[in-house]
C-alpha cells in the first residue's frame, strides 16, 4: 500500500510545485487508504441502522462478511448503511428478510440494485403488497441463491461467527409478525438475539424450548409494541442491552411505555434508534460495547 501510494508521490514529483495537483494527490491517496483499511478487524459489528419506522441491521463478521437482516420501508436504508461502509464496498455476502412486511423488506429492491448479493433468506411466506413483488423481481435479477431459513440452520460468517436460526420451524408458514425469522448471532461468549416483530406467543414457545436465550444484547420485537417483550422472556434472556429500532414521533407510538418500564425495572440499558439514530454495537468475543 505505502509503495503504491509512493509511486504515485513519484510520478507527480515535477507537478507537487502546483498547489492543486498536491493537494488532489493527498485526497486521492486518503480515499484509497479509508476504502480500503480494515478498522474493525477483530471485532463482530453490529449496526442497527436507522431507517425511520422500521427494522434494518447489518452485521459485520471480523472477516468482513456481511449480512443484512431487513431494510426498513424505502430507500432511507442506502443512506444509513453508506455511512457505515465503505462507498467502494458493492459486495453484501447475504440478506435475510425476517418476515414480508413492507417496514421490513421495502428497502431490499434498492439494496439488490447497488449491491451484489450472493444469497437471500426468507421464508414461504407471502404478502399480495407491490413492494413484495418487487422484492422477487430484483432477486430474479440478481441471480442470487434462496435458501428458507428455519430452525436448526447454523450461518457461519466467518471468524468464529455464526447466525442460530432459532424460528421459525420446518415448514411453518405464517404471514403475519408471529411468522417473523428469529436469529442468535453468536461470537464466542457474546451474543446478539435478534427478534423481528416476533410476539409474546412465540417468545413463550422460545422460553419452552430452548434452553440458550440468555444474550448480551436484545434486539426489542416489533419496534417495542406491547404485543412483544413479555417479562418471563427477559427473565429468560437477561440483556444487559436492549435495542428498539423505532421512528421518531412515529403513528404506533411504539416504544410502549409497558415495554420501556418493564426493560427500566429490569435494569437493562435501552438503545433506541428513535433518539439516538445507528446504534453500533462491538463485541470482541469476550465483551460487547456501544460504539
Amino acid at each position: 500500500m505505502a509503495l503504491f501510494i509512493l509511486s504515485i508521490l513519484l510520478y507527480y514529483h515535477e507537478l507537487m510545485w502546483k498547489p492543486y495537483f498536491a493537494i488532489m494527490i493527498v485526497i486521492l491517496s486518503s480515499i484509497f487508504l479509508y476504502s480500503t483499511l480494515d478498522f474493525d478487524s477483530g471485532y463482530l459489528r453490529i449496526d442497527f441502522l436507522d431507517v425511520g419506522q422500521g427494522d434494518s441491521i447489518l452485521v459485520t463478521s471480523p472477516s468482513g462478511k456481511k449480512l443484512l437482516i431487513d431494510a426498513g420501508r424505502d430507500k432511507k436504508v442506502l443512506r444509513s448503511i453508506g455511512k457505515e461502509m465503505s462507498f467502494f464496498d458493492r459486495d453484501i455476502d447475504a440478506i435475510l428478510a425476517t418476515h414480508p412486511d413492507a417496514d421490513h423488506i421495502g428497502g431490499f429492491p434498492y439494496i439488490l440494485e447497488r449491491f451484489d448479493v450472493s444469497y437471500v433468506l426468507k421464508t414461504l411466506a407471502s404478502s399480495n403488497s407491490s413492494v413484495f413483488g418487487l422484492f422477487n423481481r430484483r432477486i430474479l435479477e440478481e441471480g442470487a441463491t434462496e435458501i428458507v431459513p428455519e430452525r436448526g440452520m447454523l450461518i457461519d460468517l466467518g471468524e468464529g461467527v455464526f447466525v442460530d436460526v432459532l424460528f421459525p420451524l420446518k415448514d411453518y408458514v405464517i404471514d403475519s409478525n408471529s411468522g417473523s425469522v428469529i436469529v442468535k448471532v453468536i461470537y464466542k461468549d457474546t451474543s446478539f438475539l435478534l427478534m423481528g416483530d416476533s410476539t409474546v406467543g412465540v417468545e413463550e414457545y422460545l422460553v419452552e424450548i430452548d434452553g440458550y436465550l440468555e444474550s448480551d444484547v436484545l434486539k426489542v420485537g416489533h419496534h417495542g409494541s406491547k404485543t412483544s417483550t413479555s417479562e418471563v422472556f427477559l427473565e429468560k434472556v437477561i440483556p444487559e442491552y436492549a435495542v428498539i429500532l423505532a421512528g421518531k414521533g412515529n403513528s404506533h407510538g411504539h416504544p410502549h411505555k409497558v415495554v420501556t418500564d418493564l426493560l427500566e425495572s429490569k435494569s437493562i440499558n435501552i438503545l433506541s434508534t428513535a433518539d439516538l439514530g445507528t446504534i453500533t454495537i462491538f463485541s470482541n468475543g469476550i465483551d460487547v460495547w456501544v460504539d
